[in-house]
């Protein structure tokens, strides 16, 4: 250990290091303190950190953490295994020691930080953190060596979970209905902070699962083994949403912020393509369907129980409104105890013959579906998954020529590696 919190240098002290460097040999390996997700990589040398790293993690209750590996080595940083949104286990390697950036000798700068970027709570640990239930100085301090595996001595516990259990996580377990009968699959990706979607990312006429971690969008065309996108969209406290903007059959990413839509034509980083346009208010529930048929995706928002829908991009008054389901009888409570709204075409009406979505709610486990835009009693109701539950509704089947949208659902699960 050559430095240590506050930059004391074993002798020297600087006031603005709250991280640890480690000395060693160049190429020595940069192993992962524990399991994670790599959530940011460097893309060219930094002129600070050099070549760099971020791996994230997070806890039973939703509390994200943040390892940081800096001045990895100039050619050739990074494993061959690791990119951005790679899972890594606790000891897999990241990268390999070195000197880039304005490191004074060959060194690792590791850091842990709290919460994800864009957050509120984004910052550095303190070296004696009662979150995480370590004093990294008295474990690791100055005069301290580490072998080129060694991992750091914390406990990220929380709510009886302990992140350094690689054989234990609060999964994203998926469960998709591929008929209005009973068949369905089922799959883990993700974890339990996720927020999750389904979108036909690749223009297929199948709906896959994507999930947003922090910023991070990760696209998957198939049954959640592995993201095929994955890019920043986005701030952390956007509202996310995946819709068709322009009619292409492709869904790409949306977030509304307040009240501002940002809508994005294509499954990448970049500006919102769609002129940003601000409909409804802050503290509404966003939506998006097909709502006149003419295959363009468009906003709706959820106001207690009324539901008020434009058939456009843009700003302006509601094209539809009517009341459906139950209002929340306690607004104020930071967990809403109304009904789910969720948009689909559920009576299979055909593409290309006046082919629109209509509504739905779901209360418990129990789906109710309205095959109209319009109040009244629903069409069809049907129980599918549990309580609490995060309901998705999906078409996975391609070959149909009338298209019907089934449900899903996305269930935290804190099990082992498979739960299906």
């Amino acid at each position: 250990m050559t430095s240590d919190f506050d930059g004391e240098t074993c002798g020297s002290r600087r006031l603005t290091h709250r991280a640890y460097d480690v000395a060693n040999a160049e190429g020595t390996g940069i192993y992962a303190a524990y399991a994670g997700t790599v959530s940011s990589i460097a893309a060219v040398e930094d002129g600070t950190y050099g070549w760099w790293v971020f791996v994230m993690h997070y806890t039973a209750s939703g509390k994200a953490y943040q390892t940081f590996y800096a001045h990895l080595r100039n050619p050739d940083p990074f494993d061959p295994a690791i990119s951005l949104g790679t899972n890594v286990t606790r000891g897999q390697r990241l990268g390999f020691m070195g000197n880039s950036g304005t490191g004074s000798g060959v060194h690792l700068h590791f850091e842990v930080l709290r919460g994800p970027p864009g957050s509120p709570e984004f910052d550095s640990l303190d070296e004696d953190d009662e979150d995480l239930n370590l004093d990294l100085d008295s474990q690791i301090g100055c005069g301290k060596t580490w072998t080129s595996k060694a991992q750091m001595p914390m406990d990220f516990s929380d709510d009886d979970l302990d992140l350094s259990d690689n054989d234990l996580y609060v999964r994203m377990v998926w469960h998709l209905r591929l008929t209005q009968a009973a068949s369905e699959q089922c799959f883990n990706f993700g974890v339990s902070t996720d927020f999750p979607l389904m979108g036909d990312w690749n223009g297929n006429g199948v709906d896959s699962p994507g999930i947003v971690r922090s910023n991070q969008w990760q696209l998957d065309n198939g049954f959640g083994t592995s993201p095929d996108a994955i890019f920043l969209y986005g701030n952390a406290t956007d509202s996310f949403l995946a819709g068709d903007w322009n009619g292409d059959g492709t869904d790409t990413p949306g977030v509304v912020r307040g009240n501002i839509w940002y809508l994005r034509n294509q499954n990448s980083a970049g500006p919102n393509d769609v002129p940003s346009f601000g409909y409804g208010q802050a503290t509404d529930r966003f939506i998006v369907g097909d709502w006149d048929g003419n295959g363009t995706e468009t906003p709706g928002v959820v106001r207690g129980n009324t539901w008020y829908l434009r058939n456009s991009n843009s700003a302006g008054p509601h094209d539809v409104s009517f009341g459906y389901g139950a209002a929340d009888p306690n607004p104020s409570l930071d967990q809403p105890t109304d009904d789910l709204p969720l948009t689909g075409n559920w009576d299979g009406s055909a593409p290309g013959l006046n082919a629109f979505d209509t509504h739905a709610v779901v209360r418990g486990n129990t789906w109710y579906f309205k095959n109209t835009l319009s109040g009244g009693s629903h069409d069809l109701s049907s129980a599918y998954g549990r309580e609490h539950d995060t309901a998705l509704p999906t078409d996975r089947d391609p070959s149909a020529f009338v298209e019907v949208d089934t449900q899903s659902i996305a269930r935290a699960s804190m099990e082992t590696t498979s739960t299906c």
